[in-house]
């Protein structure tokens, strides 16, 4: 099913759903070369993990669940992994493929917190996306992964998760990481990757999309023009919303939400399905994805089963609750930041950017105020193109290039004691 909205926008049922996408290319970036530092941006969502590295950008759904039975791979993307205690774990769309309404196979209280951090499901995320951006060639059986001795990370966080959380999720990355992977019809692959917390940074997720909108892949400014302006970044992803404000080049009041979210959307659906099967219907949180990966054409397609072979079709629902939270984020934001009175521009970014953009473009229509989405379409190279899923780990690449060569030209024997300053 298609709804139609304002200015040719359409948004689709599946458009819910996180997707899988490995793109390679090759960034020769001649200071890093020289230096063999090898720079990632990983941010592990809670809808989908976004890698982007001098070899490609990748993308797969945040959904790691146990194996007890090791399938057949039906794609090239399909994502396996495994701990050196031999445990195995089925990653993004092949967890999807495999998950069965009548068991509980992952916790929604992990997946879905800021509680995952600790988590075992955190860690296979962390290195499938390791993994994904030290990808230099493929041999076919294999692939050649890039000498990872000089890996530099650079992640990010949710606005009020930042100070509580910084050092959790530095501690994640830093250590020996021993474990397999197997993507597609591949081999299984060995991987050991030591980490040190020097080469560790973390931002905040809405400032990775300035560094998108204003930077190059080269670390280079491309729109001071920008910087100077006044203007909103809102990031809604599928737990938390968070803004960043741009006060004409100064950080100006930020913050976050966990009822402005896909989660709050799935909430209000989950209720509709339980009064309208009178009790009988209910899904877990990460079963919604699941449902809308299906083949469109398929007769199961956007719908719950229950009963004796009876069905409820969630699509109107997942409509009309988009709107109301939508519309309550729109609320929201007019209270914190005075109806965006002296405001140049307000930006959307994260995977909701899409699906809210018709309700905030009419809405602020009548304020004379541009909503835009943070993505770049029209450039020649698709290597400097991004949309509003992947800003912030774009941004978060730029800035850490910005970053190591400020501190390279600081050393002039060229010999880095510390990347971060």
């Amino acid at each position: 099913m298609v709804i139609e909205q304002m200015n040719n926008h359409k948004t689709k049922l599946q458009d819910y759903a996180a997707k899988t996408k490995f793109n390679k290319h090759r960034i020769e970036i001649p200071f890093l070369n020289e230096e063999g530092i090898i720079p990632i941006g990983i941010d592990i969502g809670y809808s989908s993990t976004k890698v982007y590295s001098i070899f490609g950008s990748f993308m797969f759904p945040s959904l790691p669940i146990r194996a007890q039975q090791i399938p057949s791979p039906q794609s090239e993307k399909d994502i396996m992994y495994k701990d050196m205690d031999g445990n195995v774990w089925l990653v993004g769309e092949l967890a999807l493929k495999n998950l069965d309404m009548m068991r509980i196979q992952a916790q929604p209280g992990i997946l879905y917190s800021r509680r995952r951090i600790n988590s075992e499901e955190f860690l296979v995320l962390l290195r499938v996306g390791l993994f994904l951006g030290l990808i230099e060639d493929d041999f076919g059986a294999r692939y050649k992964l890039a000498d990872y001795s000089k890996l530099v990370i650079q992640t990010g966080l949710p606005v009020l998760y930042f100070i509580g959380d910084q050092k959790k999720i530095t501690k994640c990355f830093v250590g020996n990481h021993k474990y397999q992977i197997r993507i597609g019809h591949k081999e299984w692959q060995t991987v050991s990757i030591d980490i040190e917390e020097k080469n560790i940074n973390v931002m905040t997720q809405p400032f990775g999309t300035l560094w998108a909108l204003a930077a190059n892949q080269y670390g280079e400014i491309t729109n001071i023009d920008l910087l100077r302006k006044n203007f909103l970044i809102f990031d809604i992803g599928h737990l938390i919303a968070n803004t960043y404000h741009n006060k004409h080049g100064l950080k100006g009041n930020n913050t976050s939400w966990d009822n402005l979210s896909m989660l709050e959307i799935i909430r209000l659906v989950k209720q509709k399905v339980i009064k309208a099967t009178d009790g009988q219907a209910d899904f877990l949180d990460y079963f919604f994805d699941r449902i809308l990966t299906l083949d469109t054409q398929s007769s199961s397609f956007g719908k719950i089963y229950y009963g004796d072979g009876q069905s409820y079709d969630i699509t109107n629902d997942v409509f009309k609750m988009t709107e109301k939270v939508a519309y309550c984020a729109i609320r929201e934001l007019d209270v914190i930041y005075n109806y965006f009175i002296d405001m140049d521009m307000l930006f959307l970014t994260g995977g909701l950017a899409k699906i809210y953009y018709p309700y905030f473009k009419k809405h602020y229509d009548s304020y004379d105020l541009p909503v835009l989405l943070a993505e770049s379409k029209d450039n020649k190279d698709p290597v400097n193109n991004f949309d509003t899923v992947s800003a912030n780990v774009i941004g978060y690449f730029n800035y850490l290039v910005h970053q190591l060569k400020k501190n390279i030209s600081k050393n002039s024997d060229k010999k880095i004691s510390k990347y971060f300053v």
